[in-house]
């Protein structure tokens, strides 16, 4: 079967005329009886009964069985005609928590994709507990996470992309407050955010197990918009600069026995270690985080 035949046939069933589907196709008369009639020679069917100079025609019980195959040959036909136009260019997709969603990769995504020629970029939001298997079942090319929790087969090579300390960020009962010992907080007022395992150890050794917390989020976005008061949360400086920055009610301070400094790692496979566009992503992110006030980049300068 030909695709013009194909055509024929749906054109002369649906127009019940073979002048009129001749023309609707550009074709002559005797072109498109000879499309059917090749068609009809290949199935084995008669598809059409014919009146007086093959001009009024219908469709048999045969024809009629055949029209669906027929439309649907047409649409598998032209989907796969429209491969053709799809973009050729590689996909370059990129995973990240939220947290360094919203400080790092606005700038480094910019830069990437300032040569649309390069790559197509697709972006995930990811918890910490997805990135190995992101990686390891080829749904990511590249991962940014704060947690390495998952099982690491050796497939999937880590590195520690930069630091950054946890501060607090609190209501207006906390103006004039630079520096505190975590004693001075009640966990009863704190906005409870999870971060990374090093953390939750640090919050358990300071203010126990028991669920006390003023408010629990799983994303840190909605902090600014809860704070008042004596009311608190610990997390990276990255966020609570912008926080402060949205509010001037709000204030940021230092903790003087403090959780460890929060790390961001980049996961990728350790088969692409000399991938151009992994490259170009680390090379990226480490020029925007040594241009970072307080952060503190892990990477070679060579990176």
């Amino acid at each position: 079967m030909t695709r013009q035949e194909i055509e024929a046939f749906l054109a002369a069933a649906h127009y019940g005329s073979i002048s009129a589907a001749a023309g609707q196709l550009y074709v002559t008369q005797p072109a498109l009886s000879r499309r059917i009639q090749n068609l009809e020679r290949e199935l084995g069917l008669q598809l059409f009964t014919r009146g007086q100079g093959f001009r009024g025609i219908s469709l048999t019980e045969q024809g009629r069985a055949f029209l669906p195959v027929a439309r649907q040959w047409k649409e598998v036909y032209l989907e796969a005609m429209s491969l053709q136009s799809l973009d050729s260019r590689p996909a370059f997709r990129v995973s990240s928590i939220g947290s360094v969603s919203r400080f790092l990769l606005p700038r480094v995504l910019r830069e990437l994709t300032a040569d649309a020629e390069t790559c197509r970029l697709s972006f995930h939001l990811c918890h910490a507990e997805e990135a190995y298997s992101l990686i390891e079942n080829g749904f990511s090319d590249l991962v940014l996470v704060d947690n390495l929790s998952g099982h690491n087969s050796g497939r999937v090579t880590s590195l520690p992309l930069y630091s950054v300390p946890m501060v607090v960020v609190a209501g207006a009962a906390w103006q004039g407050t630079d520096m505190a010992f975590s004693a001075r907080l009640d966990p009863a007022r704190e906005i409870s955010l999870p971060w990374n395992t090093a953390f939750d150890m640090w919050h358990r050794e300071r203010f126990g197990t028991g669920c006390r917390y003023f408010a629990q989020l799983d994303d840190s976005s909605m902090v600014k918009a809860l704070l008042r008061d004596d009311v608190f949360a610990v997390m990276p400086k990255t966020e609570a600069i912008a926080a402060v920055s949205a509010r001037s009610d709000i204030v940021m301070f230092e903790l003087e026995d403090g959780p460890p400094d929060e790390i961001i790692h980049c996961l990728y496979p350790a088969s692409a270690a000399n991938d151009h566009m992994i490259k170009l992503f680390l090379r990226l992110a480490a020029a925007a985080c040594r241009g970072s006030d307080g952060i503190r980049c892990l990477l070679e300068e060579k990176a």
